[in-house]
Parts: C-alpha cells; structure tokens; sequence
C-alpha cells in the first residue's frame, strides 16, 4: 500500500530544491519531502527531520548510492520508506539508524555495504525487498523484525561475515539466493510457518553444519542447499513432499538421510556427490528417483526402502559411481526384488522389518506379563501369610 501511495503521487512533484547537502522535492503543502541526493563531504551524516519546513518522509531511489565516503548515517524518526538502492554501494557505511517509524526497505536498499556489520531493524518493517543485504561482506548478524513474511530473493547472497540471523515465525516463505554464500552462517532453524524453501536459497553456505525443518515446510528448491559442505545434521520436515534437483548436491559431510514418508520426488542429483553418505532410509511415498540422484555417493553402503511398492520412476545413473558394496533392503512383504537380485543396478540385500506397531505391541504385551507376574506373587505372598495366621 505504501509504494503504490508512493507512485501515485510522484506524477505532482513540486521540483528539485536543494538545502544543506541534500536535494530534494516535495509534494502538497506543507505536505511531505523526499530526499534524492547527497552532496556533502560523507562521514557521519544525519539526515534531517525537516527540509524547509517540509516533514522527511521518504528516502528516494538512489539517493545516497554510491556515496563511498559515509561512515554512518542516521534516518529521522518519520521516514517511512527507504527506496531502492538508496544506499547501495556506500562500501564505508559502517552503521545506520532506522528509525520506528520505517516499514518498508527497498531493492537493494544496502547492496555492497561491505562495511556494514549489524543491523537493527525496527519491528514496523513489515515489507522488504530483494538484494537489500547483498554483498555486505562484513555483516556479521540481523534481526529480521516479526511481521515479515517472505525473504525475497538474494536478501542476504554474499554476506560471507553473517553468522547469526533469527527467522520469525512469521515468515512463510524463502525465496532463491536468501542466504547464498553466507559461508560464515552454522546452524539454521527454519520456522514453522515456512512453506517452500527456494531454489539455491541456502546454497554455498559452506560452514552450515545443522538444518533442522518444521514439518508444514512442503517443498526444497532445487540446489536449495549445494555445496553446503559441513552440513552434518539434517532434519527433514515430515511434510515435504518434493526434494529438488541437487538439492543437498556436495554436502560432503553428510553421513546418513531419511527420507520422509510424505516426499514423492526426489529431483535429479538431489544427493551428488555427497562423498561421506553411507547409509539413506526412504519414506513409503517415494514414488520417482531422479537421475544421478546418488551418484558418486562414495561411502554409501545400504539404501533401505520402506515402502511395499517399487518407485514408478527410477532415473538413469541414480547410483553411478558408488560402492561395490553397495546394497538395497527392502521389506519382506513388498514387490522389490528378492535378496541377490537388482534393482536398476542396486544389488538388494537382506530383507527388513519395519513393524514399529509391532515393537510398541511387544513392549505392552511385556510390561503387561511383568505386571500380572508381580500381582500374582504379591496375591501368594498375601494367602501365605495368611494362612499361616
């Protein structure tokens, strides 16, 4: 609603008006000012409350992009909107001052601050846009203010330094290239209200150690998580329902994956390369295998399936380059082949049970014999004694 106020009034601009170091214009009167440029020294600069009399209330495009010579800035109490690129390219820009009042950030509100190292965002930014964070280097930590609901494309792409960042629970959705190359960033929680997580969004994340996803999350992009090469622990939400082409391609470090039992696809080198996988559990909703999917997984030695049917789709090369000691199970009662026969190039192995109905019903059934043994030596014990009365 604010950007489209913001269009409809640009078409009656009062002109371009110049005082102190700013330029700017002003709409109605005393109606409200818009700054546009920058032409003072840099360094540590505030921009003022008031141009002429005329309240600040918006930051244009472009405002201070490009001014390499701030250090630090701080916006009036006031501003509401931050426009797109308003401060992209400041590679000095230390630090910056949003106030309350601002609710929406622009594209590429602070692309290239790369000597940006924290931000506090206020909790009335509802609204932002894509590449806001981009390239800043040395951001090292954010607070993504609750409200937000989508992390747009490439918010934070190339923040080496980020190693802290909390999701709100209200974010819903991740776009592509979020946090691409945030090589510094080790673990990562995402809410649950987050439905898709987008294609490279986590890519290249290279000290990611620990992925844990709710179980409302429906969908992982493709190459969401490539190249994530210290990714050790990796939680699956019961939900997803697809794994996208090379999803978790390159995750060396991984050791072992299961596969929900709601996931019907897993995408094309969803697992390349994941040179440390040894062993992989798919769900009973495993319905296509894509190509390459686990090849070139050097380590692995067991694929266990838990569904009584074989995939309707297995794509070519799913297990290239694998170990010869490579083995599938399967359960007793499904269609896969037997024990020494293949499947696609896999050799199966030794069937399995996967009765947990069972187990649970052995455990009762076995605390029940411990109870009626104890009630029956404790109803003896009671005839003994009394008889001998």
């Amino acid at each position: 609603m604010i950007l489209l106020a913001v269009l409809a009034i640009t078409s009656s601009t009062s002109g371009l008006y110049e005082e102190g170091d700013f330029l700017y214009e002003y709409y109605g009167d005393p109606g409200f000012a818009t700054v546009l440029g920058y032409t003072g020294p840099g360094g540590d600069i505030s921009i003022p409350s008031h141009l002429d009399g005329h309240p600040v209330r918006i930051l244009g495009i472009g405002a201070f992009s490009g001014c390499e010579a701030i250090t630090r800035v701080t916006i009036p109490e006031g501003v509401i909107y931050v426009g797109e690129m308003a401060f992209s390219g400041c590679t000095s820009l230390v630090s910056v001052e949003i106030p309350d009042s601002v609710t929406y950030l622009g594209d590429w509100a602070f692309f290239g601050c790369m000597s940006l190292n924290s931000v506090d965002l206020p909790d009335n930014v509802t609204n932002m846009g894509a590449y806001i964070f981009a390239e800043c280097e040395g951001l090292r930590s954010v607070s993504i203010p609750e409200g937000v609901t989508d992390l747009r494309f490439d918010l934070f792409s190339g923040c080496r330094s980020l190693d802290s960042v909390e999701i709100p629970d209200s974010v819903t959705r991740i776009h592509g290239y979020a946090f691409a190359d945030c090589q510094s960033l080790t673990s990562m929680l995402i809410p649950a209200n987050v439905s898709h997580i987008g294609d490279w969004a986590f890519s290249g994340c290279t000290s990611l150690k620990a992925v844990n996803m709710s179980d409302n999350l429906r969908g992982i992009g493709d190459h969401a998580f490539f190249g994530c090469l210290a990714l050790t622990s990796l939680s699956i939400g019961k939900g997803v329902e697809s794994i996208g082409a090379k999803a978790f391609a390159g995750c060396a470090a991984l050791t072992s994956v299961t596969i929900p039992e709601e996931v019907l696809a897993i995408g094309q080198g969803a697992f390349l390369h994941c040179t440390g996988l040894r062993s992989v559990m798919l769900g009973a909703g495993v319905e296509t295998i894509g190509e390459y999917a686990f090849a070139e997984c050097y380590s692995l030695r067991s694929i266990t399936f838990l569904s009584t049917n074989m995939p309707y789709e297995v794509g070519e090369g799913w297990i290239d380059e694998t170990s010869d000691d490579l083995a599938g199970h399967a359960l007793s009662c499904s269609d896969f082949p037997p024990p020494g026969q293949e499947f696609h190039g896999l050799m199966m192995g030794e069937n399995v049970d996967h009765d947990e109905g069972g187990s649970a019903l052995l455990t009762i059934l076995m605390g029940a014999v411990v109870v009626l043994s104890i009630t029956t030596l404790w109803t003896f014990y009671l005839y003994r004694r009394g008889s001998k009365k």
